[in-house]
């Protein structure tokens, strides 16, 4: 078992893989499945509407924009 401690509540979570993705909001982390922080996505202010998780990339959705990040 493994376990990561957040600051806040999550709104949604998504995985693919081994890769968590959790939507705080306006900010996404990505937990791998042993517990450690594999990338930290802050937006500008923009409330994050859905995630889209593959392989090495993430997709992640705001109201009129997409962005593209690697893992």
């Amino acid at each position: 078992i493994s376990k990561y401690t957040l600051d806040s509540t999550p709104k949604k979570i998504y995985t693919q893989n081994n890769i968590i993705a959790i939507n705080l909001g306006t900010s996404v982390m990505f937990i791998n499945d042993n517990g450690w922080l594999v990338k930290k996505y802050e937006s500008n202010g923009e409330e994050i509407q859905n995630i889209i998780v593959c392989d090495e990339i993430a997709g992640i959705i705001s109201k009129d924009k997409i962005y593209i990040i690697s893992l």
